[in-house]
């Protein structure tokens, strides 16, 4: 079971250059209280023009391909950091 509820936001989001594309990073805390970290597919954004709105998909181009891998190698050293965070953290309150 985990902390994080459905409704939680990401605990953080890798973005290319021009944020058209994002890789959503999650945290989950387990029952022993260690923080586990998870992304999920990569979501581009668009515009609607027949709602007049900013949309997201999980739909991506072919040459969104390397974009979207050189994402997930910078979420992957994301997720590092935040994992060395949470061990000083925990060293903090020993």
């Amino acid at each position: 079971m985990s902390s994080t509820t459905k409704n939680d936001p990401p605990v953080d989001r890798v973005k290319n250059i021009n944020a058209t594309i994002q890789v959503p990073i999650w945290r989950n805390v387990d029952t022993d209280g260690k923080a586990n970290y998870s992304t999920t597919p990569a979501e581009r954004s668009y515009f609607d023009k027949q709602e007049d709105r900013y949309k997201t998909t999980t739909t991506l181009f072919d040459e969104d391909t390397l974009e979207v891998a050189k994402l997930y190698e910078r979420a992957y050293e994301r997720i590092r950091e935040l994992r060395e965070a949470d061990y000083q953290i925990g060293r903090a309150h020993v």
